[in-house]
């Protein structure tokens, strides 16, 4: 996916902007049943201690579609809380 954002933005450009968004863990509802220590044991390796928010990761998508990322151009971004 990575190689394929550069080599799409390349292509592409400068007409299109093609960004890649690299999550990590995301508290959703698919993770409900997930053990409990195992989850633990995840968030421990998480700089911020914790899983983001579904509007952490939306943030992200609204501005790289916005006019403000018009000049961000065949990145990847990755937002994991840092670990």
């Amino acid at each position: 996916v990575i190689n394929l954002t550069h080599n799409l933005a390349n292509y592409y450009s400068p007409y299109v902007n093609v960004n890649c968004i690299c999550p990590g863990w995301i508290d959703t509802p698919m993770n409900k049943d997930m053990d409990i220590q195992f989850r633990k044991d995840e968030e421990d390796k998480i700089l911020l201690k914790r899983f983001a928010n579904p509007d952490e990761i939306a943030s992200l998508v609204y501005f790289l579609g916005s006019d403000d990322a018009s000049y961000i151009n065949g990145e990847v971004i990755v937002v994991d809380g840092g670990c």
